[in-house]
């Protein structure tokens, strides 16, 4: 792939998905586009290029996107989010709450919005309130994943992080993998609803309040300009004291948005001026 290729492609990249890569991700995006070019039989990124940029390249957009979207997750990762999330809800079960909401902004294949449908659920089970209005929103910007995330079937390995009563409660045999794949059972997916949004292309199609955001990891991906925008958006949509979850790698300091931090990685809406 040419240096001319490339930074197009980065463009291209940024422009539609606020993604930056940067020079040094080239023999990255080669590889990852590489496979659709072999299904669309062409040999050179240069011929991917002109059908990204020709009459097709609305509809290979979505599939360049997927392409390049990084989907590295796992189940239950960084469990510290996932136990004040755990302290957070216990909190707002006992003062009486009748709904509860929850976004994961970049789901992924869905082990982050299952995680949290896992823990709430059992919780509201265990306090006795197995009917409250609970709803899980998952996004993501690719459909390959998205698609992945509506089956809910996954290798029995990369569940075992849940531990063996999540496993029990919430997955069965899947039909299709057999013993070797697990299925998320009904009642863990009718708590979730997957969309597909694209967070660099604000305002987003949501209503707010809600009660927690989890937007893990992706921040990493975007300039500033793009991050804040998408933090504009989080803090329209977030319930006043509600928290934000981040990856343990970004931060919010550099975008001067009224958040303060609640600890390390997660954060909350800063109290308006005059209030107590």
């Amino acid at each position: 792939m040419n240096s001319a290729v490339f930074d197009r492609l980065r463009e291209i990249a940024h422009r539609q998905a606020g993604i930056a890569l940067s020079p040094a991700k080239k023999t990255l995006v080669q590889g990852r586009i590489g496979r659709r070019c072999r299904e669309l039989a062409l040999t050179d990124p240069a011929d991917y290029l002109a059908v990204l940029e020709g009459e097709q390249g609305a509809s290979e957009l979505m599939h360049f996107l997927d392409a390049i979207a990084t989907n590295h997750t796992s189940f239950m990762r960084e469990v510290d989010h996932f136990r004040r999330l755990e302290r957070e809800v216990l909190e707002r079960l006992r003062a009486g709450a009748t709904k509860l909401r929850i976004w994961s902004a970049a789901c992924s294949t869905g082990e982050e919005p299952y995680s949290i449908g896992c823990l709430v659920l059992d919780l509201l089970e265990r306090c006795g309130r197995p009917t409250l209005d609970f709803k899980i929103l998952a996004t993501d910007i690719s459909t390959q994943a998205l698609g992945a995330a509506a089956k809910g079937c996954y290798d029995r390995q990369r569940v075992e992080p849940l531990g063996r009563y999540y496993l029990t409660r919430f997955f069965e045999n899947s039909s299709n993998g057999g013993a070797s794949q697990l299925r998320v059972k009904q009642c863990l997916r009718d708590t979730v609803l997957f969309r597909r949004l694209n967070l660099a292309q604000p305002p987003f199609p949501l209503n707010g309040p809600i009660d927690f955001i989890f937007c893990r990891n992706v921040m990493i991906y975007f300039d500033r300009a793009t991050r804040l925008g998408l933090g504009r958006e989080i803090y329209r949509l977030l319930s006043p004291k509600g928290l934000l979850m981040i990856g343990h790698a970004e931060s919010l300091s550099d975008l001067g948005l009224p958040f303060c931090v609640d600890r390390p990685s997660i954060y909350r809406r800063a109290p308006e001026r005059g209030a107590r």
